[in-house]
């Protein structure tokens, strides 16, 4: 085979194994649809802040959302970031919150969300 076809049947073996990525393996959302969606949640404010009166912020509202278009109940919860990582790891949780970005440290226990905000700090 010439190197160029080699090549191109080996660029199109792997977009077919990437279709339907990301991938439900777990068949979680079926699982939590209708039922309950364990939340795992750590302080970052204002992406989640912890209060007498349960969890608030931009991600908690964005969860509360979610889980009401999915017919489930949340169940919050607390715990630090690398508890909640390693009980994300094991699917103690079905989610976790806590203003994550690709340099948290629990970044590879599970799959982050596409950014839904993006800023820029100016200092002059």
């Amino acid at each position: 085979m010439r190197p160029l076809r080699v090549i191109t049947l080996c660029a199109a073996v792997a977009l077919l194994a990437a279709c339907g990525l990301p991938r439900d393996p777990e068949s979680t959302l079926r699982r939590v649809s209708g039922g309950t969606l364990r939340v795992g949640v750590t302080e970052h404010d204002p992406w989640v802040v912890l209060g007498e009166n349960g969890p608030r912020g931009v991600e908690v509202e964005l969860v509360e959302r979610f889980a009401a278009e999915i017919g489930a109940d949340v169940e919050w919860v607390e715990g630090g970031l690398e508890e909640l990582g390693g009980a994300l790891h094991v699917r103690e949780i079905d989610l976790l919150i806590a203003g994550l970005t690709s340099r948290s440290g629990v970044a590879s226990e599970g799959a982050l969300t596409h950014p839904y905000l993006t800023t820029q700090v100016v200092i002059a």
